[in-house]
This record gives structure tokens, C-alpha cells and sequence, in this order.
């Protein structure tokens, strides 16, 4: 059902995820007739809203993530090592931890990992087929695939390798650029990269070559050269490295594949792409001369791979620079390559003649084929290996609720042990307000999206905040980099993990995955992404992501926003009458009785704007204003502050709760049985779907429905699943929670628990009684293992009908005792149907109950 491309760069990962955009394209073209039609109906037929859904998880962003959605929806993921691999092992980075088992049951049933350029991926894949045994660890594990298969260029050993043959290598096309020369000058360097390579793209440049490619093996190195060559106005210098934003990089990748790219005439004035490691693999360029900072022998070769890309040009030139570290006899390892890069060179001088190695394809396959296995690893670089996934760890793994402490890093199951250092996601925005308390509900109105996140390693944006004045060079290798030390900071940032979740936080506090919130007037970012040293205000990308966003969803389904800000505003208006008119709108807004005269006040507010037609929308929109009252939010009709605790708060049509419980049930069933799962299954899933929501039945989660007033909540005569409230107001939903009486943190699914055990024949139709407790208790991500403690000073009963029945139920319920038996029911459920099986069947309801609650509102 799900397939996840997996490579560890982040430029690639988009190239490849527009390859799969074309797939996904003549798939659903019905013009196609054929195989493509075939597939098509065959990928239908399990009940999907496509054939193919594809996705990009490139730094996880908070729900930004509609691939979840249905559970048997044929998809087609690209993504990176961390994003995938977190969610397997139950700790989706960038996600709320209530998310992490429906994540993790996702990618750990019916899926196939394709792991490219697997050399760099060596402990991921230990760990995916660790994970793969695991799963079969189970009395009666779900009956659904899970594969892996690798790819690289540069394999080790010959076991299970596909390579080619004698005809492949005749091949007119594939044989030019097999046998294409690439003469390649060695040089010790004397100065730092970044001035080493500054003389010989002056000396590329005399020599008349038009596409000079540039690659070192430090992002600041890179940026510091860049900074010198763009001085020269004869040449057109770009920066091209995996630490920019999404968004940012769409220029500047669309800028280097114009001037370079494969196929394009050479550029009038001589280009120079100046780039890290992030050129090693995918990048489409063709370069006509190449300068690059020594590396492992297989990155070397990688890099060859963008000079004369096609084999038409024959005896392109290459300089290889490398500053010896060998003392005594003895190589001091570099943080990045280790001993591998000066190994390499080592070996490139003793090849050499006259200082010149020929890079081409077939002469570097040529003197390698003698060399032994063990010298080839060398020149490779050690191979890190994952520890040993053990039980227990997947036992405290699986406890998403409450996290155990201490808690496991999975990142050693993903890089290894020695190299991997944490990475974290960084937003700009610009507007957020002096009092830090209220960021997070500022940055509700509009979340965070990948588009417009930034990766950096932890201990470099810890540093940075603290403002030292001279931060180490790191690679542009995810995961990898060198370490810092963690010290207190006066300034915080917002850690973004939903509006519940998300906090104030020291950067010492981060941890890896993190995806964290800061204002744009701290500056370090410009067009071509990470630059400590920049203090201009970032430009704020929230609108432009959320666009991005909304385009990947169906029409109906798209939520149109903007935030009328002072600092967001970039059209040519006038900023006083602008001003004048806001502050005149929000004191209106404050008076419930002037809801005519703030609609009014807020069209003259859009007229100070020079709106572009297609904002034309705005005249119709909703508003709320920011949590600190100086400015506006404006969205579509259907848009709601996104919230993980409770679907009630994110949706604006009531609903009531009988028809909510029955429709729940037959979505899950759909569900259950469009993936393959067994009948006996289906039909618990069914019963826990049509249960789960029983407890919405307590009298004061029935008034908090209706704005906090029991009064209300009676008169109405019927049980609300759904309240009709506005989402985009959390103060709104606050005081309708204060004004119930329901005690801080309650949980209505631990009451729909507590009303099946106490009410006889619910559970007589269920084959697992232990299964649907467990699905309805924890179906917003709650109880695993452990049930909530919520202190309830006046407890209620809950008496009511439902389907001819008589139920009833306490708010005080006990299930967060240690001597309920609901952290046992755990247990034995996971022993029954596995780690990932468990979290697999949890995953069905609460994608039914996600997609019930949708059709109701009707988006």
C-alpha cells in the first residue's frame, strides 16, 4: 500500500519527488489507456480517493502530513532517513506524541522501503530489517507486507549487485559516458578551502570554461567562497547547499539548472556553483570544469559525476584539494570523513602520474578492480553499524503516553552510534509579539509547513543563539556534524508541537527533530539559506508554504488564509491609514453588539490594501484577532486552528452524537477491510468505532458543547458529538471548557470506557472485549500505556439512551490507577498482535473517526 523512497539528501529528495509527481500525473489521466489504465483500476480498487497519493517528508512539520489521512490510500512517499525512520520507531519527529502511534502503524505495515544510495544508510538498514523480524514477534501478527530492498552506485561486495555487462557498456549513449576522460590535477593545499579554490576558478575561468562546479565539504566554507567570487563582476556565482529553505532553494536550484543544467547552453558569462556534499547525488548539472575539496573515495566519485554528465565534451578538467593531516605516521581523523579522505588522497598520489588521476567512469573502475575488499573500505570510509534493537527498547518505544524517562534516542538506530548528531527544523515569522506566552496560539493561526522550515544541526542553532562569535564549520550530510557544547541562553524560542503541546523553551532544552519557532528581526537566514552572520530581518515564508500546501488538497478542501499584519504587509500601501484603520477594527471587534459595524470597518480596513484580484476573497472572509490583539487573522470559511486533542474544538457544524457513533463504525469498517485486515477484525473495529465517543455523554461535556451552559446543553434534547463553534478563537473554547465545570484535562474516551464496563451486552458482539476497550481509550493517542490522571473534585454520573439501551458511567472512572488493569490490557494487546500490529489497528479508527468527522462538516 505505501511505498517510501528513503535517501539521506535533502536537494534530491524533491528532484525525485517530481519524477513521482509525473508518475502520479499519467496515472490519473484518464486519457491513458494500457498498463497505465490497468494499474490505475487496480490501485482504485482499494478504496483510496486516487490511485496514487505522493507525498514529500523532508523535516516533519505539525500535522502537515495528509498522507496519513487514510490508511488505505496507495502512496508513494519520498523522504529521509530521520523523517521515516523516527516514525517507525515511534517518534515522529516534528509530531505531536499523540500522533506517533497512528505514524508509526502506518509505515510499519503494508509498506516497501527502497533505500537509496544505501552506502550512506548502512545502520537504517540494520535497523529496517531488525524491525521487519520484529514484527512476526507476535501471537497473531497482522498478515500485511513489509519489504526492503537498497540501491547504490558504489556497492560492497558483489553479493545480490546488478551491474552492467558487456553490451550495457557498448551502448552508444551509456558507453560516451562510461569512457569519457576526466583529467584530474591533485593539489596540497597550503591555505583553507575556501581560498585554495578561489585560484583555480580565476584559472577555469582564463582557460575559457563556462560552467565551473565548486564543492566543499563545510557549508561555511562554501558560503565564505562564495562571498569572495560573487565580488568578481565577471563571473555569475551561485550558492547551492542542502541548509536553505524549501522555498528559497526552488530559485536558486532553477537558477544553477538554467546556467548548468544538463542540456542548456553555456551560459554567456562564466557560471560557478559553489555547493557542499549536497551535489554528490541526483543534481541534474553538467559542469565543464570541477574543483572539489578531497572526500571518500565513493563521494569523489559522485562528484565526478556532475563533470561532463553526458560524455560529450571528453578531457573536462578537475583539481582535487586536500591539506594533509598525517603526523608521526599518524592520520588525525577529520569530524566528517574520518581517515577515509586522506586515505583517498593517499591513494589518488600513488596512481597518479604527474600529479593527474583520470576520474572517468571506466579508468577509476579500472584501478579499483584488483584492489581487496578491506583496502576499498578504507578508501570508503568505516561503515557505522546500528546496536542491537532489543525488546525491551521497542517495549519502552511503544509507550507513547505518557514517554517513559528515560526515554531511548533513536538516532543511534538511524546513523549508527559514532556520527550522528541531532537536527532540528527552524521557522522565521515576523509576526510574533513581545510577550513570548502568547507565540504559541500566534503561530496556531498559521502552522508551521516544510516549505518554509529550514534544517540545522542542534549544537549550530544553540550557538548561534547564544551569540558566539565563532561557530565551527559543519557538512551538509544530514545527521551528521560536529557537536557543541550545551549551555543556558537568555534568549528562549517557541518549540511548535501543536497549539497543547508547544512551549517556551531554552535551546539547551531541544532535543533532535525538534521543530522550533523564532521572530524574523533575530536575522540568520538569507536567499540562499543559513548565514549566521546576517542580522536583516528573514522573510516570513507562512503565507507562501500555506498556498504550497493547500495545493497538494482537493479543491474543497483548500483553506485560504492571510495575516493582516504591520509586519506582513509587503504591498505598496499606506502604512499610517493602515494602522488607523486596524486599531479602529479590533475596538470594534471587542463589542459583541457591533457586528454590522466591524464588517464594515473591516472592508475600508482592505481598501487601504492594493489587493491583487486573486485576494479578492478576502471581502468574504472570517477574521479573529491575534491572541495579542494587534493585528488580524483572515481565513476561508472552513478554516480551523489546528488542535490534536479533540476534534470537537476544529470543527464548526454540530453534530450529533448517535449519527457521529454510527458513521464512525462504518468507516472503520470500509477501512479495516479495504487494507486486508481479517474479518474477525473488521468487525471489533466496527464495534469500537460505533463505542468510542460514549463518553461525550457527560452532562459537562455536553454544556461545554454549547458555550459552557448546562442550561443550553438540556433544552437542546439531544447529545452533541460536535459542537458549533468557531474554531479559529481558543480563548472562545477556554472559557466554554471553564464554564462547564469539566476539571482541567478530562478525557471523554476513558468515560465511553468506563460506560461499556459498566453497562451489560456492549461487548457481546466483540471478538477481542480487550481490543475494543483498548481502541476506544486510546483513540486520541491517550493510554498507551497508561490512562491520564485528572483530578474531578465533583464527579458526575452519565445516564443515558443510546440504541435502545440504558447506559450509564462515571467521570471518575479509576483507569489512571496502577491497579486498573489498563496498562496490563496494553501489554497483553501488544504481545497479541505485535508493536507495530497494535499501533496498525489503532491507526484504522482514528483515521475513521478523522474522515467521519470531515464528511460531517462537508470538507
Amino acid at each position: 500500500m505505501r511505498i517510501f523512497f528513503v535517501i539521506d539528501r535533502r536537494l534530491v529528495v524533491d528532484e525525485v519527488s517530481a519524477h513521482a509527481e509525473r508518475i502520479r500525473a499519467a496515472l490519473e489521466s484518464q486519457g491513458n489507456k494500457g498498463v497505465l489504465e490497468e494499474v490505475r483500476n487496480g490501485l482504485l480498487r482499494r478504496g483510496g480517493r486516487s490511485p496514487l497519493k505522493v507525498t514529500t517528508l523532508r523535516g516533519g512539520m505539525y500535522r502537515d502530513e495528509s498522507w496519513t489521512d487514510l490508511p488505505n490510500q496507495p502512496l508513494l512517499c519520498v523522504t529521509t532517513i530521520d523523517q521515516i525512520g523516527s516514525r517507525l520507531l515511534f517518534r515522529g519527529y516534528g509530531i505531536s506524541r499523540y500522533q506517533y502511534s497512528v505514524q508509526a502503524g502506518l509505515v510499519g505495515n503494508d509498506s516497501l522501503f527502497i533505500v537509496d544510495e544505501a552506502h550512506l544508510a548502512q545502520p537504517f538498514l540494520e535497523t529496517l530489517r531488525r524491525v521487519g523480524n520484529y514484527r512476526n514477534w507476535a501471537d497473531t501478527p497482522l498478515s500485511l507486507p513489509f519489504k526492503v530492498t537498497f540501491m547504490t552506485a558504489t556497492p560492497r561486495g558483489n553479493k545480490g549487485v546488478f551491474r552492467l555487462n558487456k553490451d550495457d557498456r557498448q551502448q552508444k549513449l551509456l558507453g560516451l559516458r562510461i569512457r569519457v576522460s576526466k583529467p584530474t590535477e591533485l593539489v596540497e593545499m597550503g591555505k583553507s578551502p575556501d581560498q585554495e579554490a578561489v585560484k583555480y576558478v580565476q584559472k577555469l575561468r582564463d582557460a575559457g570554461r563556462k560552467r565551473i562546479g565548486v564543492i566543499l565539504n563545510r557549508v561555511d566554507s562554501a558560503r565564505k567562497l562564495y562571498k569572495k567570487l560573487r565580488a568578481n563582476k565577471k563571473l555569475e556565482v551561485h550558492l547551492l547547499t542542502g541548509r536553505i529553505r524549501p522555498i528559497d532553494r526552488e530559485w536558486v536550484e532553477k537558477t544553477a539548472l538554467d546556467l548548468v543544467g544538463v542540456g542548456r547552453p553555456d551560459p554567456e558569462k562564466p557560471a560557478v556553483i559553489v555547493a557542499t556534499q549536497t551535489l554528490e547525488v541526483g543534481a541534474n548539472l553538467d559542469f565543464d570544469a570541477l574543483v572539489t575539496e578531497c572526500a571518500s573515495l565513493p563521494s569523489l566519485r559522485q562528484r565526478f559525476g556532475r563533470l561532463d554528465r553526458l560524455g560529450l565534451r571528453d578531457g573536462c578538467p578537475g583539481f582535487v584539494l586536500h591539506k594533509p593531516r598525517t603526523k608521526k605516521n599518524k592520520i588525525s581523523p577529520d569530524p566528517i570523513y574520518g581517515t577515509s579522505d586522506e586515505l583517498t588522497f593517499k591513494f589518488l598520489k600513488e596512481v597518479a602520474e604527474e600529479e593527474m588521476v583520470n576520474f572517468g567512469t571506466e579508468a577509476m573502475d579500472s584501478l579499483m578492480e584488483d584492489m581487496a575488499e578491506k583496502d576499498l573500505a578504507l578508501l570508503a570510509g568505516q561503515v557505522k553499524s546500528a546496536p542491537m534493537l532489543f525488546p525491551d527498547h521497542l517495549g519502552l518505544l511503544t509507550q507513547t503516553d505518557p514517554v517513559p524517562h528515560p526515554d531511548p534516542e533513536i538516532s543511534v538506530w538511524l546513523h549508527g552510534v559514532q556520527e550522528y548528531r541531532p537536527e532540528i527544523q527552524v521557522i522565521w515569522r515576523a509576526d510574533l509579539p513581545e510577550n513570548q506566552k502568547l507565540w504559541a496560539e500566534t503561530v496556531a493561526l498559521s502552522p508551521p509547513r516544510t516549505q518554509e522550515a529550514l534544517t540545522l544541526p542542534l549544537w549550530v542553532f544553540r550557538g548561534w543563539v547564544r551569540g558566539d562569535s565563532r561557530l565551527p564549520g559543519f557538512s551538509d550530510l544530514e545527521g551528521r556534524s560536529e557537536i557543541g557544547k550545551e549551555q543556558p541562553c537568555e534568549k528562549k524560542v517557541l518549540r511548535w508541537r501543536g497549539v497543547e503541546e508547544s512551549e517556551i523553551v531554552d535551546p539547551s532544552n531541544l532535543k533532535s527533530g525538534d521543530t522550533v519557532v523564532i521572530p524574523s528581526d533575530w536575522g540568520g537566514c538569507d536567499e540562499y539559506g543559513w548565514c549566521p552572520d546576517s542580522k536583516d530581518s528573514v522573510r516570513d515564508l507562512g503565507e507562501e508554504a500555506n498556498l504550497r500546501y493547500q495545493a497538494t488538497l482537493p479543491p474543497t478542501k483548500r483553506q485560504l488564509q492571510m495575516r493582516l499584519h504591520p509586519d506582513l504587509i509587503t504591498e505598496d500601501f499606506s502604512e499610517e491609514e493602515f494602522q488607523k484603520a486596524l486599531k479602529e477594527l479590533l475596538e470594534l471587534s471587542l463589542d459583541p453588539e457591533r457586528e454590522e459595524d466591524c464588517r464594515e470597518s473591516y472592508l475600508q480596513l482592505l481598501d487601504t490594501l492594493n489587493l491583487d484580484p486573486e485576494a479578492q476573497w478576502l471581502q468574504k472572509a472570517d477574521w479573529v484577532a491575534y491572541p495579542s490583539r494587534d493585528a488580524l487573522f483572515v481565513y476561508s470559511g472552513t478554516a480551523a486552528m489546528e488542535t490534536d486533542s479533540d476534534d470537537t474544538a476544529s470543527l464548526t457544524v454540530p453534530v450529533e452524537l448517535e449519527k457521529h457513533l454510527e458513521g464512525v463504525g462504518a468507516w472503520a469498517e470500509r477501512l479495516a477491510f479495504n487494507c486486508g485486515i481479517g474479518q474477525l477484525l473488521v468487525s471489533d473495529l466496527r464495534l469500537a468505532g460505533e463505542l468510542h465517543d460514549l463518553g461525550k455523554a457527560e452532562p459537562r461535556f455536553q454544556a461545554m458543547l454549547h458555550g459552557g451552559s448546562e442550561i443550553k446543553a438540556a433544552a437542546s434534547g439531544k447529545l452533541l458529538a460536535k459542537s458549533g463553534m468557531t474554531s479559529t478563537n481558543p480563548a472562545k473554547f477556554r472559557k466554554a471548557h471553564r464554564d462547564s465545570g469539566l476539571p482541567h484535562g478530562f478525557r471523554h474516551e476513558f468515560v465511553s470506557v468506563s460506560i461499556i464496563q459498566e453497562s451489560s451486552g456492549l461487548l457481546e458482539a466483540a471478538n477481542d472485549p480487550d481490543l475494543v476497550l483498548h481502541l476506544v481509550g486510546s483513540h486520541h493517542g491517550r493510554g498507551r500505556p497508561f490512562a491520564p490522571v485528572v483530578m474531578d473534585p465533583e464527579p458526575r454520573t452519565v445516564a443515558f439512551n443510546y440504541q435502545g439501551r440504558t447506559l450509564s458511567g462515571r467521570s471518575d472512572h479509576g483507569l489512571e490507577r496502577l491497579d486498573s488493569g489498563w496498562a496490563e490490557r496494553f501489554e497483553r494487546l501488544t504481545q497479541r498482535y505485535g508493536w507495530w500490529g497494535l499501533a496498525g489497528l489503532e491507526a484504522v479508527l482514528r483515521l475513521a473517526d478523522r474522515n467521519r468527522s470531515r464528511q460531517e462538516q462537508g470538507i
